[in-house]
């Protein structure tokens, strides 16, 4: 990304140069599919997931824990965390389930 003198932020693409290429490809033969059927999609009462975002974030905490095992690893080694939000109004309520 780069930034234009009147702070507006533009995506630029990188080259495609030999570097760059064989660096997709290494990033592609080292990430691999973790499958697991300890991902649920209801939350812990068995009841179907709603539309909150309290539930959302419920359902979210203990499924990233169980990917992260069915890959050999464990919370304890997360650095960082990402949550993606389509409505940034959703931050407060999820940010109280999470912390």
């Amino acid at each position: 990304m780069t930034m234009s003198s009147s702070r507006v932020w533009r995506y630029t693409t990188p080259e495609e140069t030999p570097e760059t290429i064989k660096s997709v490809e290494k990033s592609r033969k080292i990430m691999k599919t973790i499958i697991t059927d300890k991902i649920d999609r209801f939350l812990p009462n068995n009841t179907p997931l709603v539309d909150t975002v309290t539930e959302k974030t419920h359902l979210m905490c203990p499924n990233a824990k169980a990917a992260l095992e069915a890959a050999g690893s464990s919370l304890d080694r997360v650095v960082k965390c990402v949550i993606l939000f389509t409505d940034i109004a959703d931050y407060e309520e999820s940010n109280k389930v999470y912390v």
